[in-house]
């Protein structure tokens, strides 16, 4: 699906008129007009909204008629050249403003070889409320929106929107692009050697939204919240990213996933994630300093503080609700909280119908930033032994820390337990978790099975400090849970 959209997109950008820009302004009137059109912007860094660079103090508006098609490049094979950044005169405390938004549904629009720089440290660095923010590119509102080669960097909120209407089988995508990853471009002053903390988003990097939209191949780092949530929609896709030390500087003070699926107005289904690194490396907002940005462990601004974790804050892996999700041979190490954390959004939206598999379909086609290899669910779990973070004597079996956690707990609040129901776990691998391989309760119809063995239930546990099941309270579920140990 990815590649025939790209095709058919590429085919009507052929068609377009090209409008080179020399400036900002002549930019911006490509942008803020109708019909098929390729917006080019020359080399430099550019100031969006500064009357110094710029016409109105307001985002790049792409507008459009239903069916146009925009592309909107900067210097093709490199995207450092082009810097488009946030000038204090888009302060997201006026109006929430992005530095670039369609505004309009129905187009066409194709985003590449830019930089987009929030430049928080000269604008809101440490919002206290990083959701209430917007998005430095906003794409949610499009027919179908393509964002490849894209250097997202200081997002003071959110990096980027992404979503698209679906019609069609459209699918929107970001693909090939950094966020949080560094920067280097000795020939624009103050872009040489940034280190990745120092490009790190306030809050989000990706917030998915609309059907079928899709996270392919990208570096995520150091975002001060989650690396790809997944707000809303369906049948998404998150494939072959390296993820790494998202929650990093934490606003709220409340640990959580890399990747997360929140409720939106209903919650997500049927999203595939697959051969992805989410990569916690033990780290914990306890050892954050902000004195020397040239330093490990550098933040920007303090992390959050929430009584409930009094010794700082930390990553899990990926934190699930919803119903009808894929998990495929991911990556997930090395986080001091939960490997993976899946529960009903609420009492109405029950957790359904998820496997979590060590095979992955999408291998070897679409596997090039990950090694294709057996991966593991491993290391994680570390907060036990250094905070005694989630003990049985306050939060139950519900709540010990494990590789694998599936209870009944509602991730949307404080309101009643949901249900959980057809987990099927697929020649999973967990090893070496600080408390358990997996923790179980109040969850019914999960089943140790191998797809590629005739179904016998193999899986691998090894090293699990606790061991390698918690069922203490499970529910109806205590009857699925026999495996046979193959690693790996």
């Amino acid at each position: 699906m990815r590649d025939l959209c790209l095709r058919t997109l590429m085919l009507a950008l052929a068609a377009s008129q090209l409008i080179p820009a020399t400036n900002l302004i002549g930019f911006r009137a490509c942008l803020n007009s109708t019909g098929n059109r390729t917006c080019r912007l020359d080399p430099g860094v550019w100031n969006v909204g500064d009357p110094s660079d710029d016409s109105i103090s307001l985002p790049l508006l792409i507008t459009g008629n239903n069916g146009d098609v925009i592309e909107v490049v900067g210097t093709l094979g490199n995207s450092t050249d082009v810097i488009l950044v946030r000038s204090p005169y888009l302060s997201p405390y006026n109006g929430n403003l992005s530095i670039m938004y369609a505004p309009t549904g129905g187009t066409t629009i194709t985003v590449h070889y830019l930089t987009f720089d929030g430049n928080r440290m000269n604008t809101t660095p440490c919002a206290a409320n990083p959701v209430a923010g917007n998005a430095d590119l906003d794409l949610s509102n499009v027919h179908v929106a393509t964002v490849q080669y894209v250097n997202f960097i200081r997002a003071p909120f959110n990096s980027l929107y992404l979503g698209g209407d679906g019609v069609s089988g459209a699918a929107s995508t970001v693909s090939y692009s950094n966020f949080g990853s560094g920067f280097n471009n000795p020939s624009r002053v103050g872009y040489s050697n940034l280190t990745g903390p120092q490009t790190a988003s306030r809050n989000n990097a990706i917030t998915l939204e609309g059907p079928s939209t899709g996270v392919w191949h990208n570096s995520i780092n150091y975002a001060g919240g989650v690396a790809v949530q997944d707000y809303s929609g369906s049948f998404h896709y998150i494939v072959d990213n390296n993820i790494n030390e998202n929650h990093y500087e934490d606003a709220d003070g409340i640990p959580g996933g890399q990747i997360y699926f929140s409720g939106g107005n209903a919650a997500t289904s049927y999203t595939s994630v697959a051969n992805n690194v989410v990569n916690g490396n033990y780290w914990s907002t306890a050892n954050a300093q902000q004195a020397n940005p040239s330093q490990p462990n550098y933040t920007l601004c303090a992390p959050g503080y929430n009584a409930g974790w009094p010794s700082g804050s930390y990553p899990y892996g990926i934190e699930v609700s919803g119903s009808g999700h894929v998990f495929y041979n991911n990556a997930v190490i090395q986080n001091l909280g939960f490997g993976m954390f899946l529960r009903p959004w609420n009492s109405s939206q029950p957790l359904q119908n998820i496997t979590i598999s060590g095979y992955d379909p999408f291998c070897p086609t679409y596997c090039q930033n990950v090694p294709n290899v057996a991966h593991y669910i491993d290391s994680n779990g570390g907060c036990y032994s250094l905070y005694n973070c989630f003990p049985s004597s306050i939060y139950g079996v519900a709540g010990e820390v494990a590789g694998i956690n599936i209870n009944t707990s509602a991730a949307g609040g404080s309101g009643p337990p949901g249900t959980v129901s057809g987990i099927t776990l697929d020649h999973v691998r967990v090893r070496n978790s600080g408390r358990w391989g997996a923790s179980f309760s109040g969850a019914s119809g999960i089943g140790f099975t191998d797809s590629q063995n005739g179904g016998v239930n193999y899986a691998c546990f090894s090293g699990n400090v606790a061991g390698a099941l918690n069922t203490g309270t499970s529910g109806n579920s205590s009857g699925f849970l026999s495996f046979t140990n193959l690693c790996p």
